[in-house]
């Protein structure tokens, strides 16, 4: 068996407490407990993206951890140094200046990035998937293996793992469903979105859970994600007049009130563990998670 991440160790940094550290909140606990859990060791889930055969033999073990360690050693360098920046007190200089020198495209490119990985490695897009009753048993793993990677991917499982009649009807269906849902979700995010940078302006701080993405919680807002304790993102439809693109220039600063709705919601969505900041925080967890289970 094998632990595999489905939220890089590289994006849970920023929310430690010390080095390697964070303070989480099991929600499958009663009552809640609070636990100082190694990075490494959470927001990961046992062979995630794992086929075994009739066997029970692997089939192209770590084969998905590699294509994506591949994404994380691209996009990890510049996530970081785009999280400190926006951390800093120079912040909204840097900002507008980044915005103004264009540099702004490729980290915005970065964060978007990191953002539809996030989303397609979730362990709720293999649920849907294997616990879908329309989609035959066998053509599971090759459609959840093209909805997460590639069709060049997804041949190439179908062709180690099935044989005979399945083997068809799993190529069959992979020359007609070319389109890997990884880049349809890629250019519908790319190419009609652009990025909001929110910040923290009081004491309060953001909240990360096992599913750490809000999907159309907020108006205006398809997908938010806290990036550290401070600051987080949100998608907004691309504004376009001709050619030109209007970019959201200023940094927008959020109330310990916005942030608290923001925290409301993140549990509220969170499958079974939260990171948190401080050990008074898991009051405002109770008293949540108790009005989430009275209605």
């Amino acid at each position: 068996m094998k632990r595999e991440h489905y939220i890089t160790q590289f994006s849970i940094r920023p929310f430690e407490i010390t080095k390697g550290l964070c303070l989480t909140v099991n929600l499958k606990a009663t009552p809640l407990e609070i636990l100082h859990k190694r990075t490494e060791d959470i927001m990961q889930d046992i062979d995630l993206y794992e086929v075994m055969d009739n066997t029970g033999s692997y089939v192209n073990r770590n084969e998905m951890e590699l294509a994506y360690r591949g994404f994380e050693n691209y996009t990890a360098p510049k996530f970081r140094r785009l999280v400190s920046l926006l951390e800093s007190e120079d912040a909204d200089s840097e900002f507008n200046t980044m915005i103004k020198t264009n540099e702004w495209a490729d980290k915005e490119a970065t964060l978007l990035f990191h953002l539809i990985l996030t989303l397609i490695r979730s362990p709720q897009v293999k649920n849907l998937v294997f616990d879908d009753e329309k989609i035959p048993e066998f053509l599971k793993p090759i459609f959840y293996r093209l909805l997460t990677t590639s069709q060049v991917m997804a041949v190439k499982l179908a062709k180690e793992h099935l044989r005979g009649n399945e083997l068809e009807v799993a190529l069959h269906f992979l020359k007609t469903s070319s389109e890997s849902g990884l880049k349809t979700l890629a250019e519908h995010l790319m190419n009609n979105f652009q990025l909001r940078i929110y910040k923290t302006k009081g004491v309060k701080k953001l909240f990360l859970s096992d599913r750490p993405i809000l999907i159309q919680e907020f108006k205006d807002t398809d997908y938010l994600l806290p990036i550290s304790p401070n600051v987080c993102v949100g998608t907004t439809k691309l504004q376009t007049k001709g050619k030109k693109i209007f970019i959201c220039n200023q940094i927008v600063y959020l109330s310990d009130d916005e942030v608290k709705n923001i925290n409301q919601k993140i549990v509220k969505k969170a499958e079974g563990m939260l990171i948190i900041q401080k050990d008074s925080d898991i009051e405002s967890v109770k008293e949540w998670q108790e009005n989430k289970c009275s209605k």
